[in-house]
This record gives structure tokens, C-alpha cells and sequence, in this order.
């Protein structure tokens, strides 16, 4: 029907429309200038060695961006421009796998829901093989179904038959996605495997040599697969929850219960209603075969789906961790089509059209407004570092500099602004030395902190007490530390703060000897900082002596943090300083903690003096993790 067609002409502008808001002013994210940075080789087989083998991806997008890096030379949109175009393609894909074997309103709500969440927008705008996977994915189940249709329907057709532009078609994005992204791939594999449910065993043989198809043509490819086995997985990652799914959908629907109301009514609404829709389970009974139904066809779809996430989900769990939410991305369409499988063509247009209005209008809002996700893409750590920097620069250019993250990464935005300061970098360094390097710039007036690690920032609060000026965006802090004792207008100011000035004398046998303990809840954020920092004095120094903070839930500790004392000195037999920092991300159910314990633990029975205990709480990034979770 004619309105179809202006519905999802209208969806596909839209969707067009919001990747391109800001899509060319956009900088490069740490994971694609990581796999930029893998594609610096001047031939093939470094390539392979230095750039896919470490990585634990297939080699088909490092192979892609190794050539396309030639024609989109330093150009943050060039280089994304294919990702987006097959995000686009995809939801076309979806369209017409949803109009093809439910219906066009099934592909319609389906491809809307693609079109306008957060999820698929995100990583549409990456150069990273999620659109593309997506793309190749549901391209994949878009034939692979449509061949299934063909051959179900013949009679005496041949074993091969490669005039069957789907079944080539089929092998081709089959093969694609096996070089994509092992989940991509796995996703397709789950596809295929569904072919022996819907087809008549006659035909398992065609289905058998297809997979064999996309078999040898993966060939090429083994050494590096079975290279890539030998990798530990992400350790960083953790394991997921139980709850990973519940969490995951929460994000999806942008963390609104409105928008999830929304769906889950249009969802579930021809169950109870019969007009404007026909229950898709009487019309199941109306049919002499089943074979290839409707019906069959949407609880594979929510398979494929759930099977590559419950995958990742044990293999995290009893393996070794590699589940994000990113990894859902290649089964998004199916879950989407499922949702809404029981919808057809009798819906009223205006019906059809409440409904794609209202979600869009609602998930748009929520996508600018609550999720700010331009605001978060358009401030990436690297850039804003770059650009922070000079503009600190250009009133006092001997400010010293000190950043902690890497510096091969950095080196794109240092080009491309071309900036020419010089910089220190903590990251990798062990405490001792990035200690030394913020000691020797000790005489300066003010410092440069990017993405400091919470001891780090507490230990240069130390010699420089003041935040002058703070930045900050996802994953990225920026700090401007300034030496003076007041500014008229601090950028940022701690919520909490607590100073004693007491001085304690510690005897060799006072093991251990209280310095904080409250049950008030002083943090209101798990985006919370908080640092510390005491003068103390030691006898001997060759005794061990810590500071030990600790969370405590009905009496049981839950979370500790030692620091030696015996690390922070610089003066023997005088005055130093310990600092430490904790960012309560760090902590899992920080809010849930009853007790709160700060105490010195006179490990070597050292004889101790200590004044100026003093504790701050800063409100902290709530920005860092502000595109997976909820502000």
C-alpha cells in the first residue's frame, strides 16, 4: 500500500537526518583510533602480525581501514562514512525482512525502532565493525529466508543451483560477517543452523554445502583465527550479572519508562484486541501447513537474538569475559521484528502512524535531552585534551603538562591542531615514578592533569590544592590545578570536606588506631571522588606502617584500600605527606555500604606522628560511562 512507503521513506530520512547531526564535526573515539593506530604498517604482513592478531577481531575491518585510511586520509567522517552507509543499509534490511515474511507494518515498526534508538545510532557513528556487522547480519537472514521461501516451494529443483542469486547472496554475507566480527559470524551460524527446522530434510544437503561455501571461503582467514584463540578474553570487562539483560534492555529503551510503555503496549496490543489486527495465532489455525509459518519464523527470530547473547553471557562467566552490550548489536533486528511480528497490513493508516509518531518523538527527545548523546560524541578525550591544553597555554605556555592515556592516540590530535606542547605521560608508570615526575614540577604555579587516576589527582592535590578549571565528558576528566590558597571562582568545589589538625602520637604497640568512622552517607553518587591526605612522621622507615580504608555492610568488609606510608617519604626524619584517591565507580553497590572506616595499621609497630588528617569528596564525572548508562 501506497502509505507504506511514505512511512518508511519518512523513517529512513529520519534516521538519516539524526547520524548526520554533528556527523562532521565529530572526533574519533579511543576504540577507533586504537584500530587507526593498527594500520601505521608499511606492508601486508605487518599488518596482520602488529595490527589484527593482537586485537582478538577478524581481520576484515582492520584490512578495510588499512586501505580506505589512503582515500579518507585524516578525515574523522570519511573514515566513518561506509559504517554509516551500511547502518543505513541495514534498516532498509530490516524493512523488508519484516514486510517480507510477517508484514510491512512488522517492518515498519521494526526498522523505526532502529532507526531512532541510541543503541544503533552510537554505532552507526563509529568506525568500528558493529554497523557493519549489523548490516551483514540481517542481509544474511534477509536471503537465507528468502531461500528458504524458494526452495520449499520447488518441487524438483537441483542440489546446486548457482543462477539462485539468493543462495549466493546468502554465502556472500554469510562469509562477510565471519570476517566482520566472530559475533556477527555467530549470529549468522544460529541462522543457519534454523535451516534444518524450516526445511524438509530432502533439502538439508543444499543447506549442508552452503555453509561449506561460506566454509572455504573462511579459509584464508584460520591461521588467524586460530591464533586469535590463544587471547585471554578482556579481563577489564568482569564478569556479567545476572542481570545483564535487564540492564541491557533499560539503556536500549534509553532508560525512559515512558518509551518502554510505549512499545511493550503496541507490542502485545493484538493479543487482547482483535481489530485493527487479526491474532496471529488464529491465523496459524486457519492454515493446512505450518511448515515455514509466521509463527515458527518469530520465535526464531527472538532466537536469534537471545542464543549469541546467552553465548557470551556463560562463555564471560566460565571462560573468559567478552560481553558488552555492543555484541547484541548483530541480533537487534530480530528482536525488534519479533516484538512486533504480530502486526499486519489491516492496520489503519492512522493507527500505523500514532504509533511511529509517538515513538519517534518520544525516543528522539529522550536521545537529546536525557541520553545528550550529541553532546557526549562530540567530546571525545583526545581532542578536548588537545584543545583544553592550548587554550591554557596561550596565557601561561610553561604550564607544566601531565597526561594519562596513550600517547600514539594522542599524536592524531596534536597533528591535526597542530599543537606543539610537550607533555609528561603517568600512564604505565609505576607510582613511584609518576610521583617523581609531579614532584618536579612542584615549583610551578599550576599543572595539567588529563584523565588522572583518582591517587594520582589526590597526590597532586597535595602541591597543588586548588582546581582551577575542570572539564569533563565520557571517559575523559580534565584538570587545571592551581598552587594559590584562594580563587575568587573555583570551577568546581568539594561537597564534602573534613580537616583535623590534631596532632596523634602512635606507640609501637598501638596496632591499630582509629582515624574515621561514620555511618553517614556522605556520598551521593557512585560518580563520586573522594581523596585523602595526612602528614605523618615515622621513627624508623624501614618499618612498616599503612593507611587502610575500608566499606563495610553488617560488619563485613567489602572494599579496602592500603597505602604505605613508607612510599610517600621524601624527608627522613621529618614531615610527608600520604594521599590517596577513590573513585566509587571502583566500588560495586557503593550506596549499599553501612560503615565507613579510616585507620592506621602499625604494621612494623613503628612509633608514628601524624597531623592534618583531611578528607575531600568531589561530585565527580557523572558523564564518564554517559553512553551505556544513566545519568
Amino acid at each position: 500500500m501506497k502509505h507504506f512507503k511514505i512511512f518508511f521513506f519518512v523513517i529512513l530520512i529520519f534516521a538519516i537526518i539524526i547520524r548526520l547531526f554533528h556527523f562532521f564535526e565529530m572526533p574519533f573515539m579511543f576504540d577507533e583510533l586504537s584500530a587507526l593506530n593498527r594500520t601505521n604498517f608499511s606492508n601486508w604482513d605487518e599488518l596482520i602480525e602488529k595490527g589484527v592478531k593482537v586485537d582478538g577481531h577478524p581481520a576484515g575491518i582492520q584490512v578495510f581501514l588499512y586501505n580506505w585510511k589512503n582515500i579518507a586520509q585524516d578525515s574523522e567522517y570519511l573514515m566513518r562514512l561506509p559504517f554509516l552507509i551500511c547502518a543505513l543499509l541495514s534498516i532498509c534490511f530490516t524493512y523488508l525482512l519484516g514486510k517480507k515474511h510477517f508484514s510491512e507494518s512488522t517492518g515498519l515498526a521494526a526498522c523505526a525502532a532502529i532507526s531512532c534508538l541510541q543503541f544503533t545510532i552510537f554505532y552507526s557513528q563509529l568506525a568500528r565493525p558493529y554497523a557493519s556487522g549489523l548490516f551483514f547480519t540481517v542481509a544474511f537472514a534477509y536471503y537465507f529466508l528468502n531461500w528458504i521461501d524458494t526452495i520449499s516451494q520447488k518441487v524438483n529443483n537441483k542440489i546446486l543451483n548457482f543462477k539462485d542469486a539468493n543462495f549466493l547472496l546468502w554465502i556472500l554475507f554469510g562469509t562477510l560477517s565471519a570476517y566482520n566480527h566472530y559475533f556477527s559470524f555467530l549470529t549468522c551460524i544460529f541462522i543457519g543452523i534454523s535451516g534444518f527446522i524450516l526445511l524438509q530434510p530432502k533439502d538439508y544437503l543444499k543447506l549442508v554445502l552452503g555453509g561449506i561455501g561460506i566454509l572455504i571461503l573462511y579459509l584464508p582467514h584460520l591461521n588467524i583465527f586460530i591464533s586469535q584463540l590463544s587471547m585471554s578474553g578482556l579481563d577489564w570487562l568482569g564478569k556479567p550479572s545476572l542481570f545483564f539483560l535487564f540492564d541491557f534492555f533499560n539503556y536500549l529503551f534509553h532508560f525512559s519508562f515512558p518509551l518502554i510503555l510505549i512499545v511493550l503496549f503496541f507490542a502485545i496490543f493484538p493479543i487482547f484486541l482483535n481489530w485493527p489486527f487479526d491474532s496471529l495465532a488464529k491465523q496459524e489455525l486457519r492454515q493446512s501447513k505450518i511448515q515455514n509459518s509466521k509463527l515458527k519464523k518469530s520465535i526464531l527470530m527472538l532466537f536469534w537474538f537471545l542464543l549469541p547473547y546467552l553465548t557470551g553471557h556463560f562463555y564471560s562467566v566460565y571462560k573468559s569475559p567478552v560481553l558488552q552490550y555492543s555484541l547484541l548489536i548483530f541480533g537487534i533486528p530480530f528482536f525488534f521484528i519479533f516484538l512486533f511480528s504480530l502486526w499486519n497490513d489491516k492496520i489503519k493508516p492512522i493507527f500505523l502512524f500514532s504509533f511511529l509518531s509517538i515513538f519517534i518523538i518520544i525516543s528522539t527527545y529522550t536521545l537529546i535531552f536525557n541520553r545528550k548523546h550529541q553532546d557526549l560524541m562530540l567530546h571525545q578525550q583526545f581532542s578536548d585534551f588537545t584543545i583544553h591544553t592550548q587554550n591554557i597555554l596561550k596565557n601561561d605556555p610553561k604550564t607544566p603538562i601531565f597526561w594519562n592515556s596513550s600517547p600514539n592516540y594522542l599524536a592524531y590530535y596534536l597533528k591535526k591542531y597542530n599543537a606543539n606542547f610537550q607533555y609528561d605521560t603517568l600512564r604505565g608508570n609505576s607510582s613511584e615514578l609518576w610521583k617523581s615526575k609531579i614532584d618536579s614540577k612542584s615549583n610551578s604555579n599550576q599543572i595539567i592533569l588529563g584523565n588522572p587516576e583518582p591517587d594520582q589527582l589526590a597526590y597532586a592535590l597535595t602541591k597543588f590544592p586548588n582546581i582551577k578549571q575542570y572539564e569533563k565528558s565520557f571517559t575523559y576528566d580534565f584538570y587545571l590545578l592551581d598552587k594559590q590558597s584562594e580563587i575568587k571562582n573555583p570551577s568546581q568545589k568539594p561537597i564534602f570536606e573534613q580537616v583535623k589538625k590534631d596532632s596523634l602520637k602512635i606507640l609501637p604497640e598501638n596496632e591499630f588506631v582509629e582515624l574515621y568512622n561514620s555511618s553517614e552517607k556522605i556520598f551521593k553518587s557512585r560518580y563520586n571522588l573522594f581523596n585523602s591526605q595526612i602528614d605523618f612522621k615515622l621513627k624508623d622507615n624501614s618499618k612498616e606502617c599503612l593507611i587502610v580504608c575500608v566499606f563495610e555492610k553488617n560488619e563485613i568488609i567489602k572494599y579496602n584500600k592500603q597505602i604505605k606510608l613508607n612510599d610517600f617519604i621524601k624527608n627522613v626524619n621529618s614531615w610527608n605527606t600520604v594521599s590517596f584517591g577513590i573513585r566509587m565507580t571502583e566500588i560495586e553497590y557503593w550506596n549499599e555500604f553501612k560503615n565507613m572506616k579510616i585507620f592506621i595499621w602499625n604494621v612494623g609497630k613503628n612509633e608514628i606522628e601524624i597531623e592534618n588528617f583531611k578528607m575531600q569528596i568531589w561530585a565527580g564525572n557523572e558523564k564518564i560511562y554517559g553512553l551505556y548508562e544513566e545519568f
